[in-house]
């Protein structure tokens, strides 16, 4: 009796840190997929093709669909794929007609604002519509990953070729209106803060990240961080930012407010794409040159664990 019974906590407690540690979703550029993840078992649970080249994935905020931006390989892409992620699988793409290489999505308020890089553009797509109903162009190149503010009136993006980071008005104000921020070489990797007063922006072909201050609309600091800040992520809190370094193969914490570097974690392969569960304990890495995602335990600092996934993982997202 004594046996079953301490059998049964032990499988109640599993039961309850899987329910508890939800699910990571990650995009495979390679194998044109998106891997379901179960990181309390570090185990692949599903496979769901997608299109062609997939590089970033946002979700509903009831983390019931997913939205994929199909970049396309070798041809470009013009699709966004609609995931059920309940059922594991693809329910329809979105044809973009004209609009080519998707590749950075957001999901705000029932509405999908990507970038589309061959366009020189970015654009809103109407879920309740099913139809686009906004789009500007940012007149740079390499319009690649992009930021919303969360009143949700301007999107930031990075243009890694351009070496600029564009603002664009979504507002009723000046829909459209755009502002140029100069940034240092090869800007990509892009977040906001929580409280949507900074932004920070990696400078792959540098090693720096610049910070833009919001309001201003301008860059206030630039900080020397590594070879090529490639991906940017803020912790829920906004207390620390994770920074994937995928040049010098290491994993970078910073202080979020005094902007300090905190720990610098080597990875043995090169590190890519980040997602943070939402009480902020651990993130994800992925690896795309060697087809896995590593764990990150954010309070001890250190590797926790892998799982296998498909080719050349990317962007990531997690989904309580």
């Amino acid at each position: 009796m004594l046996r079953y019974l301490l059998y049964t906590i032990i499988a109640l407690a599993s039961l309850s840190l899987q329910a508890q540690s939800g699910r990571v979703l990650v995009v495979n550029k390679g194998s044109h997929s998106v891997s379901v993840v179960n990181p309390a078992s570090l185990q692949e649970l599903a496979v769901i093709p997608v299109g062609k080249g997939p590089h970033e994935l946002t979700v509903s905020d009831d983390g019931k669909s997913a939205y994929v931006a199909n970049y396309g390989v070798p041809a470009y892409g013009n699709t966004i794929s609609v995931v059920d992620v309940q059922a594991g699988k693809e329910l329809k793409k979105i044809d973009l007609g004209a609009l080519y290489r998707p590749h950075c999505i957001v999901y705000k308020n029932n509405k999908l604002y990507f970038t589309i890089e061959a366009n020189r553009a970015v654009a809103r797509y109407n879920l309740a519509s099913s139809k686009l109903d906004w789009i500007a162009g940012t007149g740079q190149d390499g319009a690649h990953m992009l930021v919303v503010t969360p009143d949700e009136k301007r999107l930031f993006v990075a243009n890694r070729v351009s070496n600029t980071v564009t603002v664009v008005e979504t507002g009723d104000a000046q829909p459209g209106a755009i502002l140029q921020i100069p940034t240092g070489k090869g800007p990509e990797g892009i977040d906001i803060s929580p409280n949507g007063k900074e932004v920070w922006a990696g400078n792959t072909r540098d090693g720096s990240i610049d910070i833009i201050d919001v309001a201003g609309g301008k860059v206030v600091q630039n900080i020397a961080v590594g070879k090529s800040p490639i991906r940017i992520r803020f912790t829920p809190d906004g207390s620390r930012v994770i920074v994937s370094d995928n040049a010098a193969k290491e994993v970078v914490i910073m202080d979020a407010a005094t902007k300090a570097i905190i720990k610098r974690l080597s990875a043995k392969d090169a590190p890519m794409g980040i997602t943070i569960t939402a009480d902020g304990k651990t993130a994800f890495i992925a690896h795309g040159d060697a087809d896995y995602i590593s764990l990150l335990d954010m309070q001890k600092l250190t590797f926790s664990g892998v799982v296998k996934v498909g080719q050349n993982p990317d962007g990531m997202v997690w989904i309580p």
